[in-house]
């Protein structure tokens, strides 16, 4: 009996391989053309999961200095897909081998779990990468997603991960096609826009809130606020959430504060995920940061006009007392 839970064991490793492949190749449909180099990525442009593989040309793989065997063979299926589409093999590296260079130098795929790669850590530290926990995604699954670097934004960056190494397993099957949406909303409103900007019908859209990420050592609470069955190619939905109408969202990464409430999380069936912060700071108390041009137009003209229309009308008075004598 034990020797059968062992093969059973190696059976289930040996297929992760298998699952990469079939979700990269099935899932992503992106063929390189031969003698067809690709572009840098520009500022404006938003990354997706179907510019996996050719946003990746010079890519390192980061795993944790105690990678578990599943997140190896992952990193390593993903290492050999890259050399058949790109024609060069990505570098595999451990957390602790990571220098600044490499973080500049290349785009980089991060594979494990916050507990194995603590590399994780320093990306959610600096972007808006969603973050794993225990409670989401959820037991059994895991995130799949691609951000630029943080280091360099002509590079991308895709995090294979989960809150646990099955987890990182099941996260290749995620994305299916040119799966895609976006999300947007006005300042301090409780009013969320998706937009179906891919290329499927797109399932189950799940709008999820995520209080507690603010509150050092807090527990972390998820939970579903809105499930939207379907949304057509091409279409977008407006969507109340009264939740948070008495805070608001804060779409703009430069408000983010430490009065932030907390995440609402949209995911989908076909893998992909995004998020906006909202907070309960109100617009008047928020603090202003002028311009350069704006500190001159508010704080420097305005007494530089009054001085002048004074001296105006000081010489206007003299001009008439003088025409009186």
């Amino acid at each position: 009996m034990a020797e059968k839970l062992k093969q059973m064991h190696w059976k289930k490793i040996l297929l992760v391989g298998g699952i990469l492949m079939v979700a990269l190749v099935a899932g992503l449909c992106v063929q390189k053309l031969e003698g067809i180099e690709p572009t840098p990525l520009q500022p404006s442009e938003e990354l997706k999961l179907s510019d996996f593989p050719k946003a990746f040309k010079s890519t390192l793989i980061i795993v944790g200095d105690n990678a578990s065997e599943i997140e190896m063979q992952a990193a390593n299926e993903i290492a050999d897909y890259l050399e058949n589409e790109a024609g060069n093999k990505p570098l595999i590296k451990e957390y602790s081998e990571i220098s600044d260079e490499d973080k500049r130098n290349h785009n980089l795929i991060i594979v494990g779990t916050p507990k194995t790669n603590p590399f994780l850590e320093e990306v959610y530290a600096l972007t808006n990468a969603t973050r794993v926990t225990e409670e989401f995604p959820g037991e059994g699954k895991g995130v799949l997603e691609i951000l630029r670097n943080p280091w360099d934004e002509s590079k991308a960056m895709l995090l294979v991960e989960g809150w646990d190494e099955w987890e990182v397993e099941n996260t290749e099957n995620k994305q299916i096609d040119n799966a895609n949406f976006s999300i947007k909303a006005k300042k301090y409103s409780s009013t969320l826009t998706i937009t179906n900007t891919g290329d499927v019908v797109l399932t189950n859209i799940k709008i999820i809130k995520l209080t507690g990420f603010a509150k050092e050592g807090g527990a972390m609470h998820e939970e579903i606020i809105k499930l939207i069955p379907e949304l057509e190619i091409g279409k977008n939905v407006n969507v109340s959430i009264p939740e948070i109408s008495s805070c608001g969202f804060l779409p703009e990464e430069e408000n983010i504060t430490a009065s932030n409430e907390g995440w609402i999380i949209v995911t989908c069936d076909q893998g992909v995920t995004k998020k906006m912060i909202f907070c309960e700071v109100i617009p008047h108390a928020i603090k202003w940061h002028p311009t350069h041009l704006e500190f001159f137009a508010f704080y420097i003209l305005p007494p530089i006009l009054a001085i002048l229309l004074i001296i105006g009308v000081v010489r206007y008075i003299s001009r008439i007392r003088g025409r009186k004598k």
